[in-house]
């Protein structure tokens, strides 16, 4: 009985590890895809911007499209997007 416990509990803490690193991988995923949003709408702001302009992040698979001041981003193969709205205004 005792080995049944045991075997349990290992099993358990090794379902919960999983799971923390996949919550731990989709979060650092998330922060990448907005610091590449974030650049991209920053680049519009210090050059001559073009009328769209994308970007990836290929650890995470990740695709990150800007049109005018519009950005999204999308995880592949996934199609579901999500935008960002980016409240940068002027030149710099």
């Amino acid at each position: 009985m005792n080995l049944v416990s045991w075997l349990v509990a290992i099993s358990t803490l090794i379902g919960l590890m999983i799971q923390a690193v996949t919550f731990h991988k989709a979060t650092v995923c998330r922060q990448e895809a907005w610091l590449k949003s974030t650049e991209l709408r920053t680049r519009a702001l210090l050059y001559k911007p073009a009328p769209y302009d994308r970007d990836w992040h290929l650890g995470c698979r990740i695709h990150i499209l800007r049109s005018q001041d519009q950005i999204t981003w999308q995880r592949l193969p996934s199609l579901t997007k999500h935008s960002f709205t980016i409240e940068l205004t002027g030149d710099l």
